[in-house]
């Protein structure tokens, strides 16, 4: 299968799209995603789609713009500006500071609708990337020495370039937003799956704060974009099954839709769409955190990414984990406890009761005055007026097809013999698995985690616009903006 389901699934689960103006579907034309051409695969590491499965991949694209755009035409038939005065608390927006496109019609993300808030950063990449990438990479080419397998070795960072973006030393600017993962404006406390997105630019552009940011400039400038969540894969790649849960998900979905049967279209997309058993499971647990701060949480990339130019048989995918900035590391112990509770580590929210459950573990329930419906977006403000916050960028790098596979979206890459137990005890609960995916995780070699740079949120004054501002939501976070060249998403 080739990378364009792949992207798909991740677009929609990471909320890539911004918010724009609504025109008429005659006037509108809806931009591909990529060209389909042979000449971007990359033969190593990838397999050419057929043409059912590009089919497919244009019927999906289509059923996510038809919600799109059927949803920004009921914000207009429902209330007309008076729905547009409801939302502008989560634009961040008067009346007045409106473009005119958006005052009767306006479209949003599809997903990862809610925003936390954007926020200005710093990347620095660590001066001894290479070095640290060829000293595993040497190992796993040692241990293919030993064993049958045939697929492309990984290969050996020979000169800077190879590495794109993450050059050794270097330093960007970056904007950071955090979201939720929901079509809707639900409850923060509500099971869901959390992001963030990393926008790197050159260093020098964050000349203002971001909100007086021309969105264009931030874009076109825009050297690599990184989409993750706090989840390590995704939970379908077939394109039939995805473009039947995206047809039932979605309906349930829109703006206005009854809550008796938004759920019943959403139950129907996880179980009338053929999903498996496993595929079913990783859809609850990817979309079932309750988390008190998106500060300290994991965050993964859904799909593997190219590390140097076509034909390299080097690939990586990314996650980002929260660490101590320099000088910080007993405040960041201090506030453990309380910002990574266990409760917060729990990824099966989504199966099971909101009320009395949820009180026994400690989480809080939705009438819980110390968590208001926006605590998230509170709780990220709280600690940057005290101070920055910093997160470990981290490389897990293709080793096989097998251990590390490029083409399926929702298998696992695993780290370590802790993880491998950690990925058992997670999809256990509630049932076994069968003994085929069972001899399919243990059948998996390591691939451990590498830091290969540090993001640092920076401090923010008091009076910073944490809300959902104009800018922030207008934001393009594509993977396929910038230096794609280097870093093309694969599988």
């Amino acid at each position: 299968m080739k990378y364009r389901l792949a992207l798909t699934l991740a677009l929609v689960l990471t909320g890539c799209s911004a918010t724009i103006p609504y025109h008429a579907p005659a006037e509108r034309t809806v931009a591909s995603l990529d060209n389909d051409s042979e000449t971007i695969l990359d033969p190593k590491l990838e397999t050419p789609s057929s043409p059912t499965e590009d089919k497919k991949f244009q019927a999906v694209a289509k059923t996510i713009s038809t919600f799109v755009q059927k949803d920004s035409q009921l914000r207009g038939s429902h209330g007309g500006q008076d729905n547009i005065q409801k939302d502008l608390p989560q634009l961040g927006q008067d009346g007045k500071a409106l473009p005119d496109a958006m005052k009767e019609h306006y479209a949003t993300r599809d997903v990862h609708r809610k925003t936390h808030g954007c926020y200005a950063a710093q990347l620095d990449v660590s001066s001894t990337i290479r070095e640290d990438l060829n000293n595993q990479i040497t190992k796993f080419i040692d241990e293919r020495t030993q064993s049958s397998v045939k697929d492309p070795l990984p290969e050996l960072v020979t000169d800077y370039d190879q590495l794109g973006v993450f050059k050794p030393g270097e330093s960007y600017d970056a904007i950071v937003r955090y979201s939720n993962g929901n079509p809707g404006f639900k409850h923060d406390r509500e099971p869901d799956a959390r992001g963030m997105a990393i926008k790197i630019l050159p260093q020098g552009t964050l000349d203002a704060p971001i909100p007086k940011m021309l969105v264009d400039q931030l874009d076109s400038s825009t050297l690599l974009d990184i989409l993750t969540i706090n989840f390590p894969t995704f939970f379908v790649n077939d394109p039939v099954k995805y473009l039947k849960l995206n047809e039932t998900f979605l309906k349930g979905a829109q703006d206005y839709k009854g809550v008796v049967s938004s759920q019943a279209d959403q139950a129907k997309a996880l179980f009338l769409t053929g999903m498996t058993r496993v595929e079913r499971k990783l859809a609850f647990l990817s979309n079932g955190s309750v988390i008190y701060s998106p500060l300290y949480q994991k965050y993964y990339s859904m799909v593997p990414s190219r590390l140097g130019r076509r034909g390299d048989a080097r690939a990586v995918k990314y996650a980002f984990f929260p660490e101590p900035c320099k000088g910080e590391e007993k405040q960041f112990r201090s506030e453990e406890p309380t910002q990574w509770a266990p409760w917060t580590k729990r990824r099966d929210f989504a199966l099971i009761s909101k009320t009395k459950w949820a009180e026994a573990v400690g989480t809080p329930v939705l009438d819980d005055p110390r968590f208001p419906h926006d605590y998230l977006r509170e709780h990220l403000k709280d600690h940057l007026i005290k101070g920055d916050a910093c997160f470990a960028l981290m490389f897990q790098l293709y080793r096989d097809q097998k251990s590390t596979n490029i083409e399926d979206s929702t298998d696992i890459w695993l780290s370590d013999a802790a993880d491998r137990e950690g990925w058992y005890e997670l999809l256990k609960p509630g049932g076994n698995l069968g003994k085929a995916y069972d001899d399919k995780i243990n059948g998996k070699n390591f691939s451990p985690y590498i830091k290969v740079a540090t993001l640092k949120i920076l401090k923010i004054d008091k009076d910073y616009p944490t809300e959902n501002t104009k800018t922030c939501e207008d934001l393009s976070f594509n993977p396929w903006n910038g230096k794609i060249e280097f870093h093309k998403p694969l599988g």
